[in-house]
């Protein structure tokens, strides 16, 4: 009997399968910090600029304040596209009003993004980038 415990103990009594830190940890994230590894950090793209970051169960928020360029903008979006946000559903600009926008879905279709762009002239321009899980069962996106 002490032989059987003994081997049971040993062999993790029949579980062949192994527990991963890594993946339990990357089980117990919310969806707003799994979208905030999925899309290019504004930290990186908008160094001089005032970010507010809200990250809670369903999305992750950032509102980003400043002196912003279009080519700013524009390299963000680039870095979007890079990092899978191709399937296209608003890539809208007005150039008039001073206003930019960019929704898309991933290429997995999990996760929604949009990047709104406001160029205010004489006061400081806003970014606003919402990544949340995608909700839709039927998107019209078209890819880029």
């Amino acid at each position: 009997m002490i032989v059987m415990i003994f081997v049971c103990i040993l062999s993790g009594c029949g579980n062949s399968e192994s527990t991963n830190t890594s993946d339990v940890k990357e089980n117990n994230k919310s969806i707003g910090e799994l979208c905030a590894e999925n899309i290019p950090n504004p930290e990186d793209y908008f160094k001089d600029k005032n970010i507010d970051i809200a990250i809670s169960n369903d999305l992750c928020t950032y509102e980003i304040e400043g002196d912003i360029s279009k080519d700013e903008f524009s390299e963000y979006i680039n870095a979007c596209k890079k990092a899978g946000f191709t399937r296209v559903s608003v890539d809208d600009s007005n150039d008039e009003m001073g206003m930019y926008l960019y929704y898309a879905y991933d290429e997995g279709n999990e996760y929604f993004l949009n990047v709104d762009y406001y160029a205010y002239g004489d006061e400081d321009d806003t970014i606003y980038i919402v990544c949340k899980k995608n909700t839709e069962t039927n998107n019209n996106e078209t890819e880029n």
